[in-house]
């Protein structure tokens, strides 16, 4: 049985909610049978529609009960859980001493001959792909990679862009 739970939320949700709230009547699901007959406990769609008379999930929608409130009170008041943190000797200057990039990948429906060159691929970024990267000067777009995407006629387009 699936159940949901009421929680308090904003009145543009509540106003959204309470004009889209209708009942649906509970409907059956159709049995086709099963696709491989041999199969075992395979059963024929004659015998699955005589097994076709009530739905197989039922959603109610009902008001939390004491018992849940009480557990919900229960833990908002509990110190939580007992979370253990090892102070590691790590220098942190050592770790802002990598160097790190950031790869963001595109599909691209265009011929390969269109993004051969440099020069193309350069532009590519400049004008279209930019205001997508997380970057806002070209020059810090390390590496473009152009290659055939499967059989599609697309392109698969990665950027490398340096993270400061």
């Amino acid at each position: 049985m699936v159940s949901f739970r009421e929680e308090p939320a904003g009145r543009d949700t509540l106003d959204a909610i309470s004009r889209d709230r209708h009942v649906r009547e509970p409907r059956s699901t159709k049995h086709y049978g099963d696709r491989i007959s041999n199969a075992p406990g395979a059963v024929s769609p004659r015998i699955a529609r005589a097994l076709d008379t009530h739905p197989e999930i039922a959603v109610t929608i009902e008001p939390a009960g004491r018992a849940t409130y009480a557990a919900i009170e229960r833990e908002l008041r509990s110190d939580g859980p007992t979370i253990e943190i090892n102070d590691l000797a790590v220098d942190s200057s050592s770790v802002m001493a990598f160097a790190i990039e950031r790869m963001c990948t595109f599909v691209i429906k265009a011929p390969l001959e269109a993004l051969e060159s440099p020069i193309a691929q350069s532009d590519l970024v400049r004008d279209r792909l930019l205001p997508f990267l997380p970057i806002e000067n070209p020059r810090d777009v390390t590496r473009v990679e152009v290659r055939p995407w499967h059989d599609t006629g697309s392109l698969l387009v990665r950027v490398w862009c340096r993270v400061p």
